[in-house]
C-alpha cells in the first residue's frame, strides 16, 4: 500500500511538472543588408520591411535614413556587433548582393 501511495505521488508531481509552460513570447525578425556594387562606387544600407520603433537603430542619427555602410565587412561587422544573426547571402543582379539577417526578441 505504501509503494502504491508513493507511485500515485510521483505520477502527480511528475504531470504538474511537465504542465509548465514558456509563458514569454518570442518573435524573430529578419533584415536584410543590401549592397550595391558599382565601379566607382559602392554602398549598403539595411532594409527592414517596413517602418519600425524596433529598427531605429539601424537609422543614421543625422540624416534618419538607412545607415549606410562603405564595405560588406564594415556593413557584416556592423550586424555582427549588433547582435544579428547571418542566415544567408544571395544575389539579385551583377551589381546587387543580399544578405538576410535575423534577430529574436
Amino acid at each position: 500500500m505504501k509503494n502504491l501511495i508513493i507511485l500515485i505521488v510521483f505520477m502527480v508531481v511528475s504531470q504538474a511538472c511537465y504542465c509548465q509552460t514558456d509563458t514569454l513570447e518570442h518573435k524573430t525578425v529578419f533584415v536584410e543588408l543590401v549592397g550595391n556594387i558599382g565601379l566607382m562606387s559602392s554602398f549598403f544600407e539595411i532594409d527592414a520591411g517596413q517602418k519600425s520603433a524596433a529598427f531605429d537603430f539601424i537609422k543614421d542619427p543625422e540624416t534618419k535614413k538607412p545607415k549606410r555602410f562603405n564595405s560588406s565587412v564594415d556593413a557584416l561587422n556592423y550586424m555582427g556587433a549588433a547582435g544579428w544573426k547571418f542566415e544567408a547571402v544571395y544575389s539579385t543582379s551583377t551589381t546587387t548582393i543580399r544578405y538576410l539577417f535575423s534577430k529574436t526578441q
